[in-house]
């Protein structure tokens, strides 16, 4: 796959996600803390393991 994503690209995807994340489900939020670090590993593993 010669497919790269542009790091800043993919922060202003995540940062979007995010935002409607947290519009959709501000009940989810403390599940969302727990979970975050290990969502981030993974998610940043998307775009800088090329």
């Amino acid at each position: 796959m010669g497919f790269k994503l542009n790091p800043k690209k993919g922060y202003f995807i995540f940062i979007e996600f995010k935002k409607s994340f947290f519009k959709n489900s501000n009940k989810n939020y403390w599940r969302l803390i727990k979970t975050e670090s290990k969502f981030l590993k993974g998610f940043l593993g998307l775009f800088f393991s090329y």
